[in-house]
C-alpha cells in the first residue's frame, strides 16, 4: 500500500498526488485549470480500492453536510417561530391596548374618539393579517358599528337641535323687527298725538282767550236778553197773577229767541243754552199754573211744581250774569257747563211728571219726584254761588 494524497479540481476531477507533491501545484488532467496539492489529507489506498475509499469519504462528507443543513433549518425555524411568536404577542398587546383605551373613552362619554381608537384597532388587524386578532377585530367591529350608529344619532339630533335654534333665531330676529317697527310706529303715533294734542291746547287756548274776550265784552243783544230775563224774575219776586205772568214770559221770549238766534249768540253757546233754558223754564211754569185754571190740576202739586221751575231760572239767571261780567274767568265757563248739564237733568225729570191734572193714584210719586227734583235744584244753586 502506498500512501497517497487526494486532490480536488474545480471541475470536480479527483487526482491521487504523492506526499512528496503535498503543498506543491498540479495541473487538472481534464480541464488543464492549476489546483494545490494539500498539504495534510492523506489517504491510505491500494492499488485496487482507491474508488471505494473515496466513495465512502463522499458519503460521510454529504451526510455531515445535510445534517448541518437540518441544523440550520431547525434552528431557523425555531428562531423564526419565536420572532413570529413575539410579534404575535405584541400586536395583540397593542390591540388589546387600543380596545381598552377605547372603552375608557368611551366610558368617558368621548365617543368620536373612541371610535377612532376601535378603527385603528381594525387596521391594526387588517394590516397584521393575524388569525389569533380575529375574535378581537371582531369585538372591535361591533363596537365600531354600535359607536357609528350612536353617533349618527346624536348627530340628526344636533342637526335637528341646530335647525330648531336657527328657526328660534329667526323668528326672534323677526319678532325683534316686528317689536321695532311698532315701537317705531308707537312712537310716530305718541309724538303726533302729542303735536296734535299740543296744536289742540294751543287752538283751545286761543279759543278761550277769544271766548272770554267776547263773554267780557258782550253784544248788545246779549245784555238786552238778560235783562229783560232779570225783569221777569223781578215781576216774579214782588208778586205776579196768571195774566200778567202770561204777557211777560211772551215779551222775554222773544228777546231771548232773538239773541240765541243771532250770530252773536253762537259765537257764546254756554250764556245762550241758559237763556234757553231760563226761558223754558217760565214757559213751563205758564203751562203748570194753565193747568190748575183750566184743568183743575191740584193746587198744591202746581204751587210746588211751578216754583220749582222759578227756582231753577233764577239760578240759571245768576250763572248767567256772571258769565258776560268784565272779571269773568274761565272757571266760570266750565261751571256754566256743569249747571247746563244739571238743568237739563231737571227739565227731563220734571216734563216726566207733566201734566199735573193726571194724578189719579199717583199723588205720592209726584210729591217724590219733586223732592228729587228740588234736590238738583238745590246743587244747581250750591254751583251758583261758588266763586
Amino acid at each position: 500500500m502506498s500512501k497517497t494524497i487526494l486532490c480536488h479540481c474545480e471541475c470536480g476531477q479527483k487526482l491521487n498526488a504523492p506526499p512528496s507533491h503535498a503543498g506543491k501545484s498540479f495541473k487538472c488532467p481534464k480541464c488543464g485549470k492549476l489546483g494545490k496539492v494539500p498539504a495534510t489529507a492523506i489517504s491510505d489506498v491500494t492499488s485496487g480500492s482507491q474508488s471505494t475509499n473515496s466513495n465512502s469519504n463522499s458519503y460521510f462528507n454529504l451526510i455531515i453536510a445535510a445534517a448541518v443543513v437540518l441544523a440550520i433549518g431547525v434552528i431557523s425555524f425555531i428562531c423564526l417561530d419565536v420572532v413570529r411568536t413575539s410579534r404575535s404577542q405584541r400586536l395583540m398587546k397593542e390591540m388589546v391596548d387600543l380596545i381598552q383605551a377605547a372603552r375608557t373613552t368611551r366610558a368617558a362619554g368621548d365617543l368620536r374618539v373612541a371610535l377612532s381608537q376601535y378603527e385603528d384597532a381594525i387596521k391594526l388587524a387588517d394590516s397584521s393579517k393575524n388569525v389569533e386578532l380575529a375574535d378581537l377585530k371582531k369585538e372591535s367591529e361591533m363596537a365600531r358599528d354600535e359607536l357609528r350608529a350612536i353617533l349618527k344619532e346624536q348627530l340628526e339630533e344636533e342637526e335637528r337641535l341646530k335647525k330648531e335654534q336657527e328657526e328660534l333665531a329667526k323668528r326672534q330676529e323677526e319678532e325683534s323687527k316686528r317689536l321695532a317697527r311698532e315701537q317705531a310706529m308707537a312712537k310716530a303715533a305718541a309724538e303726533k298725538a302729542a303735536k296734535e294734542a299740543e296744536a289742540a291746547r294751543i287752538a283751545e287756548k286761543k279759543r278761550q282767550e277769544r271766548m272770554l274776550n267776547i263773554y267780557r265784552n258782550p253784544p248788545a243783544a246779549a245784555r238786552a236778553a238778560l235783562n229783560a230775563m232779570k225783569k221777569l224774575d223781578a215781576r216774579i219776586e214782588v208778586g205776579i197773577n196768571y195774566t200778567n205772568y202770561s204777557e211777560v214770559v211772551g215779551e222775554s221770549w222773544g228777546e231771548v229767541r232773538i239773541f240765541v238766534e243771532s250770530p252773536e249768540g253762537k259765537e257764546i253757546p254756554e250764556f245762550s243754552q241758559l237763556m234757553e233754558l231760563m226761558i223754558d223754564n217760565h214757559k213751563k211754569a205758564l203751562d203748570i199754573w194753565r193747568s190748575q185754571v183750566n184743568d183743575d190740576a191740584p193746587k198744591a202739586l202746581v204751587t210746588i211744581y211751578r216754583n220749582l221751575c222759578w227756582q231753577v231760572s233764577s239760578t240759571q239767571l245768576k250763572i248767567a250774569e256772571r258769565l258776560i261780567s268784565p272779571d269773568v274767568k274761565l272757571e266760570s265757563i266750565s261751571e256754566a257747563v256743569n249747571s247746563i248739564k244739571i238743568s237739563r237733568e231737571i227739565d227731563h225729570k220734571i216734563n216726566l211728571q207733566l201734566p199735573l191734572s193726571v194724578v189719579s193714584g199717583r199723588y205720592g210719586e209726584v210729591i217724590e219726584a219733586a223732592e228729587e227734583i228740588e234736590s238738583l235744584a238745590n246743587q244747581l244753586a250750591k254751583s251758583a254761588s261758588m266763586e
